[in-house]
């Protein structure tokens, strides 16, 4: 029993650094892409806006949703987009993160025909591919938080998309800032098992960010 208990400790230590470190790597290759100012982009063709939940459990509006909306807003006045792809789960009437985005937008001035909505984009690495093979989007600037654009943007790289990021501002001093970032460690690990297990990519064909 000592024998099995000191080899389930040792895998669990390895798995742990593991995951630590590649949940680093992801955050610095990831995170080189991103800017938090408008100033600091080039002009592309299209952004693409991640979904998530507008509404918390308790009827309380989602800061991250909130903050993402804004973030868009602001891009397409600066004058750096053409158009907004509006990429989240929108399989259901009664969830629709894609309804209520457009919706939303619209209300803030973007004109209807300027956002494109992508109901399939049940998760981030499917509205990435999506993004690109279905809506031709292949050089966006993606709108989400910073430490979900650090995942996103290292799948984007990996998949052939020359993507950069548009952070938003988040709730960061709460507990659900904390859980989500949790989240986002256990997400890391899933994205792995998708590009590489899968095979839905390859490591090797990630890359610093080009001159725009």
């Amino acid at each position: 029993m000592k024998r099995v208990f000191l080899r389930s400790a040792v895998l669990a230590l390895v798995g742990l650094v593991v995951l630590v470190g590649w949940n680093a790597y992801v955050g610095r290759e990831g995170g080189a892409l991103i800017r938090r100012r408008p100033a600091e982009l080039p002009r592309r063709e299209c952004a693409l806006l991640l979904g998530t939940s507008k509404y918390l459990a308790r009827g309380k509006i989602n800061g991250y949703y909130r903050y993402r909306i804004d973030a868009a807003v602001r891009l397409y006045r600066s004058g750096k987009i053409q158009r907004i792809l509006l990429s989240g789960d929108g399989r259901s009437r009664y969830y629709d993160e894609v309804k209520r985005m457009r919706r939303d937008l619209i209300r803030r001035g973007i004109p209807a025909s300027r956002l494109v909505s992508d109901p399939e984009g049940v998760r981030t690495l499917l509205s990435i591919r999506r993004a690109m093979e279905r809506f031709g989007c292949r050089r966006p600037i993606i709108v989400s938080q910073s430490f979900h654009l650090e995942r996103a943007l290292f799948i984007a790289r990996t998949l052939g998309m020359e993507a950069l990021g548009y952070a938003a501002k988040g709730p960061e001093h709460t507990s659900a800032a904390l859980k989500m970032r949790l989240r986002e460690i256990l997400a890391r690990g899933r994205m792995a098992w998708d590009l590489l297990l899968r095979k839905i990519g390859h490591l090797s064909s990630v890359t610093k960010e080009s001159q725009p």
